[in-house]
């Protein structure tokens, strides 16, 4: 696993702030919050593996494009793998609440409106490709999914064209400069469950120069840079194109395959036949491992069981709350176990006992079988 921090912090001494060269207090902020879901990621998942981060340029305007499953988990695998630090576009109904926005701009993302918001709110886009464009121009990294929403069925779906629009408005501003778009592709092994394992795919670049310079007709430059993206997306993650889908799916869960190796799977599924009899699956059984990871947690597990679990109505958003609460609830009891201990019983038994707790958990997570 790339732990990619001394990428991050080379990349976070390097930038000349527009604040006649002092570091501010928003990339000092930025850091301790990097640092801490970082460090919260690997907690949390039994494995994670990148690969082909030397496909990344390192420089240049770069517009990454991805998957999209796990609602904001697949954009912190992305943020997390240590290159280059994106600014993302989401979707505009999660800048509704005034604290919420200001939070999710000093993270650097930006709304993309669409259709569903209303037809004049499609407007506000304009703005926002300006914005992107500019960004690119000062050689900056973007992203976003180009599916449009979040799906965990193992296929990548048709992309939309809001990426091409970006581009283009990139291309009026600075004809003469070429941008890459980089495909990526997040995989989880079984989303929704934990601990899980995940892998995070990059691709080959795709040059918008290059696509260019074959066609004159701006209506077919769109399609194949969306044909091309779709093409290395459908690599870089599982992509089960077929319409007998749940029959191969249940298949290949039967087999207990490794999700988190696109090129396996995408090698496997085609050779799989009706005539290869799927059994019912077992009533999931509970391990005894698990049951420790529940007792050891018992303060921050019954809150969520009890009351948060039940509220999440959609799986693609289990994981991200699962996440986010673990990261709060277990960093304020850490904090608030450090204070009294310190208070109470000396530094030494203050740092010690949070610390064995971590670690037990730690342990615990990473030496879970995972299938």
């Amino acid at each position: 696993m790339a732990f990619g921090f001394g990428s991050y912090f080379r990349w976070f001494l390097g930038i000349k702030t527009r604040e006649k060269g002092r570091i501010g207090l928003k990339k000092i902020g930025y850091l301790i919050l990097y640092t801490w879901v970082k460090l919260g990621m690997f907690a949390y998942y039994r494995s994670r593996k990148i690969h082909g981060l030397e496909n990344i340029p390192k420089n240049g305007p770069l517009l990454f494009l991805g998957n999209h499953q796990n609602a904001l988990l697949d954009s912190l695998q992305l943020v997390l793998h240590g290159v280059r630090q994106p600014y993302f576009l989401a979707r505009s109904d999660v800048f509704a609440n005034a604290l919420l926005k200001r939070f999710l701009t000093f993270i650097r993302m930006l709304p993309i409106y669409r259709i569903r918001d209303g037809v004049q709110s499609l407007q506000a886009n304009a703005a926002i490709f300006q914005k992107c464009a500019d960004l690119l121009g000062r050689g900056e990294a973007m992203a976003m999914f180009p599916e449009g929403n979040h799906s965990l069925k193992r296929r990548v779906r048709p992309l939309s064209k809001g990426f091409t629009r970006i581009v283009f408005k990139f291309k009026e501003d600075h004809l003469e400069s070429d941008v890459y778009l980089q495909p990526f592709g997040v995989n989880y092994q079984k989303a929704g469950s934990f601990p899980d394992r995940t892998s995070l795919y990059f691709g080959q670049p795709v040059s918008v120069d290059g696509i260019m310079a074959k066609y004159e007709n701006n209506i077919m430059v769109v399609n194949e840079l969306k044909s091309k993206v779709h093409q290395e997306l459908t690599g870089l993650t599982t992509h089960i194109d077929s319409t007998e889908y749940e029959r191969i799916l249940a298949q290949l869960q039967m087999g207990k395959v490794d999700f988190t190796q696109p090129e396996k799977v995408n090698a496997l599924w085609p050779t799989l036949t009706e005539g290869q009899a799927v059994k019912t699956p077992l009533k999931k059984s509970v391990s005894f491992q698990k049951v420790i990871l529940i007792i050891w947690n018992f303060l921050s597990v019954l809150p969520w069981r009890l009351y948060l679990k039940p509220k999440v109505k959609e799986l693609e958003f289990l994981d991200t709350m699962r996440f986010g609460y673990a990261l709060v609830v277990h960093s304020f009891l850490y904090l608030l176990c450090f204070g009294v201990l310190l208070t109470t019983m000396g530094p030494e038994l203050a740092f010690a006992l949070p610390s064995a707790h971590f670690l037990v958990n730690l342990v615990l997570v990473k030496t879970f079988s995972v299938r």
